[in-house]
C-alpha cells in the first residue's frame, strides 16, 4: 500500500507542475484527498506568494497540517497576494489556535475596519467567520452588509439562518423587524414576523391584522394561514384559529415541524386531545425554536392530562 508521500509523488506525474494552473489543481487535489501535509513539497512558500489562488490553497494546506508558527510569521508580512481583510482574518485564526484571544480580537477588528467600505470584502469576512464557526463575528459582518442595498437581502437571509440554527426566536424577530423596515412590501417577511410575534406573545394586534390581511389576499398559502392561527391562539380565540385552517387541501403529516406544533395547539384547544397527539407525530425537535419546543412540551403535558381525565374529541382536525 502506498504511503502519503508515494501517492502524492505518483499523482504529481500527471500534472505539469511548472504551470501555475496545473500546480493549483494538484494542490487542491492533495487537500481534498487528505494529503495537505504534502502540499509544501510541491507548492513552495516563494511560489505561493506570487498568486492569490496559490497562496490561498497553500494557507489552507498549512492550516490543516497545523503549521501555525510558520503561518504566523508569513502573515506578518505586509505584502501578500490577498486583500488586507483576509490577511487579518488569517492572523485572527492563528492567534485563536495559539490561545491569544486579545490579539485575535484585534485582528478581527482590523479585518472589519479594512473591509468597511467594500461590501465584497465584508462578505468574505462574514463567510470566513461562518466557516470557522464564529457566529457572533459573522453576525456583526452580516449586519454591516445589511445596510448595503445591493446585498442586503442576502445578508438578511444568512442572519435568519444563523438565528434559526441558534434556536432563538428573539434573534429571528430582531432580523425580521429590520427586514420589514427595509422591505415593507415583502409578504413572506410580514407573515414570518407576525408568526414570531405570536410565538413570543408580542404585538398581537399587529400580528393578527397582518396575517389576516395576507390570508384574505392569498387564501391558499399555508404559511399565512399558520401565522393567522398562531395569532388567534395567543389572543385566546381557538375557534377562529381552527377556522383559519379549514378549507385547505393539505397533507398535515408532511408539513413543517413548526406547523405541526401550531396545528396540535389549535386542535387541543378545540377539545380534541387524541387528534392533537396525532398531529405531533413526526415532529423534528432539532429544527424547532426554543419557544416552539417549550410549547410542544406544554402541549404534550396538557394532552396527557386531558386524556387521563377522560376528555373526548368532539372536534375534527382541519380539512
Amino acid at each position: 500500500r502506498l504511503d502519503q508521500r508515494q501517492l502524492a509523488g505518483r499523482a504529481a506525474q500527471l500534472f505539469a507542475l511548472h504551470v501555475d494552473s496545473d500546480l493549483l489543481e494538484f494542490a487542491r487535489w492533495l487537500v481534498q484527498r487528505g494529503l495537505a501535509a504534502e502540499v509544501p513539497a510541491y507548492l513552495t512558500q516563494a511560489r505561493a506568494l506570487t498568486r492569490r489562488d496559490l497562496f490561498l490553497v497553500w494557507i489552507d494546506a498549512l492550516s490543516i497540517d497545523g503549521q501555525w508558527s510558520l503561518l504566523g510569521s508569513v502573515l506578518e508580512q505586509q505584502r501578500l497576494p490577498v486583500e488586507e481583510p483576509l490577511r487579518q482574518l488569517f492572523r485572527m485564526r492563528v492567534f485563536l489556535q495559539r490561545g491569544n484571544q486579545r490579539m485575535a480580537n484585534l485582528a478581527w477588528d482590523s479585518a472589519m475596519a479594512s473591509a468597511a467600505r467594500n461590501p465584497a470584502q465584508m462578505g468574505a469576512v462574514a463567510e470566513y467567520a461562518l466557516k470557522l464557526g464564529l457566529d457572533d463575528h459573522a453576525r456583526s459582518a452580516l449586519w454591516r452588509l445589511s445596510d448595503e442595498p445591493a446585498v442586503a437581502r442576502s445578508a438578511f437571509d444568512q442572519l435568519l439562518l444563523l438565528e434559526q440554527r441558534s434556536g432563538s426566536a428573539e434573534g429571528l424577530r430582531t432580523v425580521l423587524a429590520a427586514m420589514h423596515k427595509a422591505m415593507p412590501g415583502d409578504n413572506a417577511v410580514r407573515s414570518d414576523l407576525a408568526y414570531i410575534d405570536a410565538l413570543l406573545d408580542r404585538d398581537l394586534a399587529q400580528a393578527l391584522a397582518e396575517s389576516r390581511a395576507l390570508v384574505e389576499q392569498f387564501p391558499a398559502h399555508l404559511p399565512y394561514r399558520m401565522s393567522l392561527a398562531a395569532a388567534c391562539m395567543r389572543l385566546g380565540r381557538p375557534a377562529d384559529a381552527l377556522q383559519a385552517l379549514q378549507g385547505l387541501e393539505v397533507d398535515w403529516m408532511s408539513v413543517r415541524s413548526r406547523w405541526k406544533v401550531v396545528l396540535a395547539w389549535v386542535i387541543l384547544e378545540n377539545n380534541a386531545p387524541v387528534q392533537a397527539r396525532l398531529a405531533l407525530q413526526g415532529v423534528d425537535t432539532t429544527v424547532l425554536l426554543h419557544e416552539e419546543a417549550e410549547l410542544m412540551d406544554q402541549l404534550r403535558q396538557q394532552i396527557d392530562q386531558r386524556l387521563a381525565s377522560g376528555a373526548q374529541p368532539p372536534q375534527s382536525a382541519p380539512r
